[in-house]
């Protein structure tokens, strides 16, 4: 079977993010990594002959397939749907419903074909409707004899956490190492009927996938914006803002050799601290690396 390789670099910022999130109550969908899934005979032939056949990417599966993707789905993320709804309340309760979508098709050289899914949980109970929901990452690799399901988690694991992700492809024309590269972006917010809070919290992280013959590796991540606003005691508001402006060098090939970010960090519209974050191809490790310098 394949091995999925995870390769991330997360700002400081983040790593504050993941230690206070642990803090706070509320729960979301589960975010772990788990053991691939091999699948053969029926349901491999299902799949293959269903993507095979699309012309572009669909707005939504046909239901057979739709229910195969959904039982594919690891049943700690099924039942973490079922629970984070619960949490929304007895008008919610009961109410949970989890679809899958697509968010990128690939097919490679060798008629390889890399799928990537957005799992999306939410209620249908009225008054939450498209407003609150969560969404993971998954990939469905489909080959010639036999297909193989994978969660791609993203960095923040938790189990107490109560921020809400929201997944979609950013960028689907790069190239790294003479492959292709895609870009996914998650908006994160804490808004979430599970729980009282006492600041409002936005961000958005970007990740950057590397598509080979037979595999999908992550190859960067990092927070690109985060926007935390505090309700003071004395009814007043304060408000921190992290935002980045980010650019790509890209050698004679077009491949991309270097990741450029400058960073800015304010404190109720008042700069407080910025700089430049470089993030370097290193072809033998087959990653992008932090500069130090």
């Amino acid at each position: 079977m394949r091995t999925i390789t995870h390769i991330s670099f997360v700002g400081l910022l983040t790593v504050l993010l993941i230690t206070s999130g642990a803090k706070m109550m509320g729960q979301n969908l589960p975010e772990t990594k788990v053991p691939a899934t091999k699948i053969t005979g029926k349901h491999h032939r299902t799949l293959k002959n269903y993507f095979t056949s699309l012309d572009e990417m669909p707005d939504e599966f046909d239901k057979p397939i739709e229910k195969l993707l959904t039982d594919l789905l690891p049943r700690a993320y099924q039942t973490g749907c079922k629970q984070m709804i619960a949490l929304w309340g007895p008008t919610a309760k009961g109410s949970d419903a989890l679809v899958p979508r697509a968010v990128y098709i690939k097919t490679m050289p060798d008629s390889v074909i890399h799928i990537f899914l957005a799992y999306t949980c939410f209620s249908n109970a009225q008054g939450f409707g498209d407003h609150y929901y969560d969404e993971r990452l998954a990939l469905l690799t489909i080959d010639q004899n036999f297909s193989t399901f994978s969660m791609l988690p993203f960095s923040q694991q938790c189990t107490q956490c109560s921020e809400l992700s929201r997944i979609g492809l950013s960028e689907d024309t790069l190239q790294v190492a003479g492959t292709s590269l895609i870009t996914i972006v998650s908006a994160v917010s804490n808004d979430n009927p599970c729980c009282n809070r006492s600041k409002i919290i936005e961000q958005r992280f970007r990740y950057y996938y590397k598509l080979d013959a037979h595999s999908v590796t992550e190859v960067a991540s990092f927070l690109e914006y985060r926007k935390e606003t505090d309700h003071l005691e004395n009814g007043s508001d304060s408000t921190l803002e992290y935002s980045t402006i980010r650019w790509l060098d890209r050698d004679k090939t077009g491949d991309i050799s270097k990741i450029i970010m400058n960073h800015s960090e304010s404190v109720d519209d008042h700069p407080t601290k910025s700089g430049l974050i470089t993030l370097i191809w290193n072809r033998k490790r087959q990653a992008f690396d932090k500069d130090m310098h």
